[in-house]
């Protein structure tokens, strides 16, 4: 495998994960201020997706985890394997049962109880995988006590062994957590593509709400003074100018009254006269 071309693939994957994340962030941010989409339904909408479709995610992640952990602990059952067979012989490794392998994870649709199932499943192969290990170091024990072999021939040994195989090794591992992060990149993008498909959906438009005043409540001493150009210097100012524009509205009006009355208290001075 080449891993440069590999890593370069990933990364170009993984970027292109990214630019659609930021995309749908966009789109979801114009909605909301182009009046498309009340801020209040997000709360809703949330919760909701992660209730309906969350479990079947998480499961998928489950799934994931397991493969990679699977797959790793393959290539380490398979390395000391065949340590052990180099080191002890085929006919003694011949009367160790294998542990079987664990069983593949049920479908992310599947019901609770299946998934609980193979969890125990897992937990027995597990179990019985140590089991097995344990027995062959102690095969390898009993030769060391008998003298057949000596603990200096068997770190030679496993030196020269893991010299030959560390490659073949890391190579294997490599392999096995790349399939990993390109299924986990895989499953981001459906995530994100859910996701966002249930928060931007048509039909939840903010109804118009009328304008409330808006009011200012200051505190404090007569002798406090308020610096020029702050918030509240430059809201006391427009409220001012509005209060005085209103008081010249009223004060024409008013003028305007006295002008039409007026001719009338002309007559009745004259008739009087």
């Amino acid at each position: 495998m080449d891993w440069a071309t590999s890593f370069q693939a990933l990364t170009g994957k993984a970027t292109v994960s990214y630019e659609g994340l930021l995309e749908r962030w966009q789109e979801l941010l114009k909605k909301v201020s182009r009046g498309e989409l009340a801020p209040a339904s997000l709360e809703d909408r949330l919760p909701e997706f992660l209730h309906e479709e969350g479990g079947e995610f998480y499961r998928r992640l489950a799934a994931l985890s397991f493969e990679l952990c699977n797959a790793l602990a393959e290539v380490q059952a398979k390395s000391t394997n065949d340590f052990m067979r180099a080191l002890l012989g085929d006919a003694v490794v011949a009367e160790q049962s294998s542990p079987l392998s664990p069983p593949a994870p049920p479908l992310a649709t599947s019901e609770p109880d299946e998934w609980t199932r193979w969890y125990q499943n897992v937990t027995a192969c597990i179990v019985e995988q140590n089991e097995s290990a344990l027995s062959r170091c102690q095969v390898l024990l009993e030769k060391v006590a008998d003298g057949r072999l000596t603990p200096k021939s068997v770190q030679e040994f496993s030196r020269k062994f893991m010299n030959e195989r560390a490659l073949t090794l890391s190579g294997d591992a490599g392999a096995a957590q790349m399939r990993f992060y390109e299924s986990l990149l895989q499953l981001n993008r459906e995530f994100v593509e859910s996701l966002f498909a249930r928060l931007v959906r048509d039909g939840d438009a903010p109804s118009a709400q009328p304008n409330e005043p808006l009011r200012i409540e200051l505190t404090g001493t007569t002798e406090m003074t308020v610096p020029a150009g702050s918030p509240v210097f430059l809201a006391a100012r427009a409220t001012s100018a509005l209060r005085a524009a209103a008081g010249g509205k009223k004060a024409r009006s008013a003028g305007s009254k006295r002008k039409k009355k007026s001719p009338a208290k002309r007559s009745k001075k004259k008739a009087a006269q």
